[in-house]
């Protein structure tokens, strides 16, 4: 749905959050924990770690929905006005962002851009196979970078130092628990995938793991670039077709929260085997428990990627 389908209801909506952040803004010293809405699960799961007890973390999203096309409905604007707190990538990941909350002065103030500024590594959107390479602007999937994954993990910590200074030092040492728990599975990765027959991933969807794929020195194919409304040309599946042949590639991935129907004409072409990956930004099982976590998921995805590409 994109933003245009909003107009009708846009004005008056802008409207009720201007009034819901003024009878906030009244009624702050009254509400106990910091209250954090984050976009995508990712996001959840560290501030999660990071606040504990000391805040009331949510995820907007539904389990499931598509990251990249999902808008806000008038309830969801409600949530978001009442928080002292909104993080998002940004970097064009959150459409609805620009237009609902960036467009604010007094609301800007509450989001944080967990993003903004993190670089964006080379080889993260094609392949070097003499495949036509797909130069979009920039890869937002930040958190398959389990480095820049640490830096967001800092600078949530810091705005939540800055909303409750009295928890600052509470905020810093679960901060720095999350931040050892995603070096250790950036070097689970990097031992994981060292040795393997092939450093090719195949992907049978869009140019999720780019970042992953630059950090780990493997080579992301995919049959379209970062849009996961695009759609793979006939001469694009011919070209991959013909790489995994003559590469002698057995293994096509495809994204978990989306249809496989693109991997399966490349499995079928080339008798390959599928094996899902998760690119996490917002898998369709609820974390609301508290057992499924970003780190577990990205575990299952090293496991997968370690069957596929025939790692020791």
């Amino acid at each position: 749905m994109s933003v245009k389908n909003h107009a009708t209801w846009l004005p008056a909506v802008l409207a009720a959050l201007a009034a819901s952040l003024a009878c906030a803004a009244n009624a702050a010293e009254a509400r106990g924990p910091v209250r954090v809405v984050t976009s995508i699960f990712p996001l959840y799961d560290f501030a999660r770690a990071v606040a504990g007890e000391r805040a009331e973390v949510s995820l907007l999203l539904p389990p499931g929905a598509d990251v990249h096309t999902w808008q806000p409905r008038p309830s969801d604007i409600v949530s978001l006005s009442r928080a002292d707190l909104v993080i998002v990538i940004g970097s064009g990941l959150e459409p609805w962002a620009e237009t609902l909350l960036m467009s604010r002065r007094d609301f800007r103030e509450r989001v944080l851009e967990a993003g903004s500024g993190l670089t964006d590594p080379g080889h993260t959107h094609g392949d070097e196979h003499e495949i036509e390479h797909d130069h979009e602007a920039f890869d937002p999937h930040l958190w398959l970078d389990f480095q820049e994954a640490q830096l967001m993990v800092r600078r949530i910590r810091d705005a939540l130092a800055a909303l409750a200074p009295s928890d600052a030092g509470f905020f810093a040492a679960n901060a720095r628990s999350a931040v050892e728990n995603l070096r250790r599975l950036d070097e689970e990765y990097r031992k994981g995938l060292s040795r393997c027959r092939t450093r090719t991933i195949v992907l049978g969807g869009h140019a999720a793991f780019g970042r992953l794929a630059a950090r780990y020195g493997l080579k992301q194919v995919s049959l379209y670039g970062l849009s996961p409304d695009a759609e793979p040309t006939a001469r694009r599946l011919t070209e991959v077709v013909s790489l995994m042949r003559r590469e002698g590639l057995s293994c096509v991935f495809y994204e978990e929260n989306t249809s496989r129907k693109l991997a399966e004409v490349l499995a079928r072409e080339t008798g390959a085997t599928l094996i899902g990956l998760d690119p996490g930004g917002n898998p369709k099982r609820s974390p609301s428990s508290g057992e499924f976590t970003f780190l577990g998921l990205m575990r299952r995805n090293l496991s997968a990627l370690r069957r596929g590409l025939g790692c020791e």
